[in-house]
């Protein structure tokens, strides 16, 4: 059998469906069609025994009109053959709509975050749930916000694909209650994701003459009108000085969580985020707003603090609730045992694997 991952990124595709291609190949074939962005990521798929159909990402209006349509061919390919799909995020799913969707009952339409365009348009939400919805596949979804906004009463939310809890596990499940206490913040530069209300905690709590710091993890997103400039980032660092690091994007964020307290994770909405998942997998509570997909993977009083939306004060007082010395070797067992319990990406890659073996059937 042929199972075939639609998405629209190669390099995505290697960091995030690893675990469940592995599992795919001890029974079939699997077939990725998405964009080439990362060269290394095509040669480490290949070595796996992935079927990699090359698509050109070549970032011009053309170029990205070839994408789509070597994409469509594929995906035409590869329904005659038979094969079973699955598609994740929702622009793969728009982008082949046409060849993947219609009268196919071997499919698997895994949303996986909404998008701020959706999110704020009730007009193409509506547009989006009837081509979602009238059709044979089977849908998934990250959250319960997202499945009551655009999906059926049918559908499944999953909670995430989960992360590997064998990498991702703390050196101690205490932590020694003394010093400087350190925040972290994972994610573009961008307003959506809270840099700013991040940077505002910050201050807040240094005025209060407390010795935290702030360990930003993150690159800035020019073609984002919100994001932070390299010229903003000199201005917060002359301002605060040694108290916030800026360290750009890393491939080993690890080593970050290690040396952090508290994530904190002020966005405007996620699908299921993978950062709250790692954080807690290494006994890191987190603090945040109460928006879908975030509340959907934080306990409140659990493995972590929730805000109402854009109240930065509120944002502010239960960092200083999680950053306490009484309080944080709670927060820090109760992060890893509830990581431990929901987050497991092997548990979460077998359902996926289970559910697609049921479509070859269909």
């Amino acid at each position: 059998m042929r199972f075939v991952i639609v998405q629209n990124s190669i390099r995505t595709v290697y960091l995030f469906r690893l675990r469940y291609i592995q599992k795919l190949l001890r029974i079939g074939e699997v077939v990725v069609i998405a964009p080439n962005d990362c060269a290394r990521s095509f040669s480490l798929l290949e070595e796996l025994g992935v079927i990699v159909k090359k698509i050109s990402n070549i970032d011009t209006f053309f170029g990205k009109l070839k994408a789509v349509y070597s994409s469509n061919f594929y995906v035409l390919h590869e329904r005659l053959l038979g094969s079973v799909f699955i598609c994740h995020f929702l622009v793969t799913f728009l982008t082949n709509y046409i060849t993947m969707v219609p009268f196919n009952r071997r499919l698997i339409i895994y949303t996986e975050g909404l998008g701020s365009f959706f999110t704020r348009s009730a007009a193409f939400r509506s547009l989006l749930k009837i081509l979602l919805v009238k059709n044979r596949a089977m849908r998934l979804f990250c959250n319960a916000s997202e499945k009551q906004l655009i999906g059926d009463t049918k559908d499944v939310v999953t909670g995430g694909i989960g992360i590997d809890l064998s990498k991702f596990r703390p050196q101690s499940t205490q932590i020694i209650l003394c010093g400087t206490r350190k925040l972290l913040f994972v994610g573009r530069l961008i307003k959506d994701k809270g840099i700013y209300d991040a940077l505002y905690v910050l201050r807040k709590l240094r005025s209060d003459g407390l010795d935290v710091s702030l360990t930003v993890v993150g690159d800035v997103y020019p073609s984002n009108p919100t994001s932070m400039s390299h010229h903003d980032i000199e201005a917060v660092k002359n301002e605060l000085g040694d108290s916030v690091d800026f360290v750009g994007y890393s491939h080993n964020v690890i080593s970050y969580y290690e040396d952090a307290d508290v994530l904190i994770f002020p966005s405007i909405r996620e699908g299921f985020p993978v950062s709250v998942m790692e954080a807690n997998a290494m006994g890191i509570p987190v603090v945040g707003y109460y928006v879908p997909g975030v509340s959907d993977a934080v306990r409140v009083g659990v493995n972590g603090l929730l805000a109402t939306y854009g109240d930065r004060e509120e944002l502010y007082r239960i960092t200083k609730e999680v950053i306490d010395v009484h309080n944080a070797n709670n927060y820090r067992s109760n992060s890893i045992q509830f990581a431990r319990k929901n987050f497991s990406d092997d548990e979460k890659s077998q359902y996926l694997v289970d559910q697609l073996q049921l479509l070859v059937d269909k």
